[in-house]
């Protein structure tokens, strides 16, 4: 851990494996330090999904800085809790460096050698399968048996044993009375779902060209007719279920289909391309490596975070943990506390940045079924403070991708549409959950938490910047984030 000049006296890391082991000395080092600085707060870190430990640590550096900014007197320790993961390289991120993008755009819908390397390294026992499916993506051999060989090779890329840890993480939509499913993406058509993917991304570009602010939805609510606006969603359905996005991104998330296929994916093949195909093959196999991340976010979470978060409030008492994750890392921070004692109150405050999460993650009851929650149902009750989820209608990745990749096989057909069902956290914030009442950004920084405990904070404003397919789920690099996040915690303030 390292003494630092302004906003922090000490900066740390805690590096987790696939399965959540740390090194016992580098982590009780940490802890020490943080003993010996002094420090009233701790701001723990989770990254989304980065390729190396440099663009990892870049991360965490450009928002560390934003936080001292925020706090420039509070005596703050940060730690990043770094995980092994990666990113496909043709995505916008502002802390990657735009050459590697360029690189990896030009070679679409084939891997790039870095993306190739990440991938590889990302999922060790993988190897073999990996070089498959770069060889098939160079070379987009014709014919349906290609795409068959393709999709076999991303069902062996994702297989695990039902006793394997990972199963229990495969979605946040259920608790754990329910037994956990791999989404239909893998199991139906290949060729269907990659051209379910091409049209996907052809409607993200579509979006990022139209406009960062779609017009808010209205609908009548009084018996004169009066209309009203709404910006969380219509006025009846937010105040029931919480905000959604004023349209769906996409027809396609709007459609309904059989119990087997829980809407199922079209059969595009017909009326796709041989390029288009292999391009939705490229996005199929991005979203299938994020199901992987998704599933081993949760383990590092469960078994790796959440026992050092114990460990350092035993060691260094009367600190205050908080806790901050963006896309897959809000995954991770969120199962760390679910795996905290139940009257533990070791974490002081959790904000999730586009949290790659199910909308219904912290749902008291589900909407489409008999019985069951969330899987973080009840996990507000774990935290001493407030808990903030950031949304952005703009994310891309987690509002047209996210519902496209999530759905299971078994589940129920979504009256609704897809979008409804399989949503994420970060595109229309926490639904269905009596705790979470819904505000815009510049309202919670000027007003505070207030009384509340659980806020849904619409952050369209902001995070609003970044290309398909990602969109602007990457864009968290901002002061009033930042601010968000020492507003929350109470940083700096006297109590």
């Amino acid at each position: 851990m390292t003494d630092t000049a302004r906003g922090a006296v000490a900066e740390g890391v805690w590096e987790f494996d696939p399965h959540g082991a740390v090194d016992p000395r580098a982590r009780d080092q940490v802890i020490s330090d943080i003993g010996h600085s002094g420090a009233r707060d701790v701001v723990v870190l989770a990254h989304g999904w980065n390729n190396d430990p440099a663009v990892a640590g870049e991360f965490d550096a450009r928002f560390f800085a934003l936080l001292r900014e925020a706090a420039p007197e509070a005596r703050m320790a940060l730690v990043g809790a770094r995980w092994p993961a990666m990113r496909f390289l043709d995505e916008s991120a502002p802390h990657v460096p735009e050459e590697r993008r360029r690189a990896a755009r030009e070679a679409l819908p084939a891997l790039d050698d870095d993306t190739a390397r990440a991938l590889a390294g990302a999922l060790p026992d993988s190897g073999e399968v990996v070089r498959e499916l770069s060889g098939l993506l160079a070379r987009q051999p014709t014919g349906s048996l290609a795409l068959d060989d393709f999709g076999t090779f991303l069902r062996r890329l994702v297989e695990v044993r039902l006793t394997d840890a990972r199963a229990d993480f495969a979605s946040d939509a259920e608790d754990d009375r329910l037994v956990q499913h791999d989404p239909v993406m893998l199991f139906d058509d290949t060729a269907g779902v990659c051209g379910e993917f091409a049209a996907a991304l052809d409607e993200a570009r579509e979006a990022v060209e139209a406009t960062h602010h779609r017009p808010e939805r209205t609908e009548q609510h009084s018996a004169e007719g009066a209309a009203g606006v709404s910006h969380h969603g219509t006025l009846e359905e937010s105040a029931i279920l919480g905000p959604r996005a004023p349209d769906a991104l996409s027809p396609r998330l709007e459609q309904t289909g059989p119990v087997q296929t829980a809407g199922g994916f079209g059969d595009a093949r017909f009326a796709t391309g041989h390029d288009e195909l292999w391009r939705g093959a490229h996005e199929l196999l991005r979203q299938v490596a994020g199901h992987t991340f998704r599933r081993r976010a949760g383990v590092v979470g469960a078994y790796g975070l959440a026992p050092v978060l114990e460990l350092l409030a035993r060691s260094v008492p009367g600190v205050r943990i908080h806790l901050v994750g963006h896309g897959f890392g809000a995954r991770l921070v969120a199962y760390a506390l679910r795996n905290q004692a139940e009257d533990s109150r070791a974490v002081a405050s959790m904000v999730l940045l586009q949290p790659a999460l199910s909308h219904f993650a912290f749902a008291d009851h589900m909407p489409h079924q008999m019985r069951g929650g969330g899987a973080l149902a009840g996990c507000p009750e774990r935290l001493a403070g407030p808990l903030v989820c950031c949304y952005s209608h703009n994310d891309l990745e987690l509002g047209l991708m996210h519902p496209l990749a999530t759905r299971m096989i078994g589940d129920s057909a979504s009256l609704s549409g897809i979008d409804r069902k399989w949503g994420a956290l970060g595109h229309d914030g926490a639904q269905a959950s009596a705790s979470f009442t819904s505000v815009g950004l510049d309202e919670v920084l000027r007003h505070g938490m207030s009384d509340r405990q659980c806020l849904n904070v619409d952050v369209s404003g902001v995070v609003r910047e970044g290309d398909p397919p990602a969109g602007a789920h990457n864009d968290v690099f901002h002061p009033d984030l930042a601010r968000l996040i020492v507003q929350v915690a109470g940083i700096g303030r006297e109590d």
